[in-house]
């Protein structure tokens, strides 16, 4: 069971904290399908300063905006996450 709070940041699980980093899913998903930034908010309907500003890490994603991400994607939002995961702890 997933407990968000704010995705850029803490993922809390069942077996410990772990890091989500929304860029290192985003980048494995848009060289995955050949996309760049300008598709990410063409297709997710996201205006280019919400992708600006949550690549730049000067926001976090929201729950709805990693679920449109991984609709996008057409992965399960945990694998979406799972991507972005980093197994140090914080």
């Amino acid at each position: 069971m997933l407990i968000f709070a704010r995705v850029c940041c803490k993922i809390n699980l069942l077996n410990g904290d772990r890091q989500m980093n929304i860029n290192r899913s985003l980048d494995f998903y848009m060289a995955r399908d050949n996309l760049i930034q300008t598709d990410l908010w063409r297709k997710g309907k996201f205006s280019p300063n919400t992708i600006s500003l949550i690549r730049n890490n000067h926001r976090p994603a929201s729950i709805e905006t990693i679920v449109i991400f991984s609709k996008m994607f057409d992965v399960k939002v945990s694998e979406f996450i799972a991507v972005g995961e980093d197994d140090e702890q914080a």
